[in-house]
């Protein structure tokens, strides 16, 4: 319990102290404990870096101006504990929370994922994995969009680079978005040749959708994506229907993937 009596002596931000006063299972952790901190990396929203932490390495989460946008990250930080600790598998573990002395702003400490992001895997491994293992690894991403719709909770920034692996040799993927459909085919983000940007917005608006290699991916999974793209959310089939539809190819006896459609 002397972690709680440090918050009441170092954060100065009277929310922060309170949902941990009301929530036993976060724990403030002094910045002085993180060893080895090093940037892995960074965008408009926060900073990631790798630490040593109680003996093991995490991952620190430094949301910029976060103590001017506390409800924010406490919104996180809610997101997280709902996961911790429950059996989920595609949720990082929250370690607890901290805050940068100098800088002021709060940090999530998470589980370091080892084998990197969703992007890192397909840079090493996009020429060696067949189409059957991309619809094992989307299944497992899906299932972890299904848990997040299940506690009534909306993501609001999936992407590839929020998909992460936990480990290298083995695949055991934490979150993901059904945008990155388009990447898995082709090799390539979505988009790659133009600037992501407000005409790029636009012109999705307007039905703009990312290239398909058709020649390569299977017809039911092309299908599928399509249906994801819809710009009707009425007409895009949901994560629990979107699971029982890669499950139905996973397990088909059909030989030629490509001829292969259940939509």
């Amino acid at each position: 319990m002397k972690y709680r009596s440090y918050i009441i002596l170092n954060c100065k931000n009277i929310k922060i102290i309170d949902i941990i006063r009301n929530s036993p299972k976060i724990k403030w952790i002094p910045h002085n404990q993180f060893n080895d901190i090093k940037e892995i990396g960074k965008n408009g929203f926060s900073t990631v870096y790798s630490a040593i932490w109680d003996n093991k390495q995490v991952a620190l989460k430094c949301l910029h101006n976060s103590q001017n946008f506390i409800y924010e990250f406490l919104n996180e930080v809610e997101v997280y504990l709902a996961y911790t600790n429950q059996k989920f598998g595609d949720i990082l573990n929250m370690y607890g929370i901290s805050q940068n002395p100098d800088s002021k702003e709060f940090i999530i400490v998470l589980e370091y994922a080892k084998g990197g992001t969703f992007n890192d895997y397909l840079y090493r491994n996009y020429k060696t994995f067949d189409w059957l293992n991309n619809i094992r690894i989307l299944i497992t991403i899906i299932k972890g969009l299904k848990g997040i719709h299940q506690k009534q909770m909306v993501h609001c920034d999936f992407h590839p680079g929020n998909i992460l692996f936990k480990y290298i040799k083995y695949i055991s993927i934490c979150i993901s978005d059904f945008g990155l459909c388009g990447e898995v085919a082709t090799g390539r983000q979505p988009f790659y040749d133009r600037a992501h940007d407000l005409f790029l917005a636009l012109d999705i608006c307007n039905g703009v959708r990312p290239e398909i290699n058709e020649s390569n991916a299977p017809k039911c999974y092309i299908n599928l994506m399509k249906q994801c793209w819809d710009s009707n959310p009425n007409h895009r089939p949901t994560a629990v229907k979107i699971e029982e539809y890669l499950w139905l190819f996973f397990n088909s006896t059909t030989l030629n993937a490509s001829e292969f459609n259940f939509l």
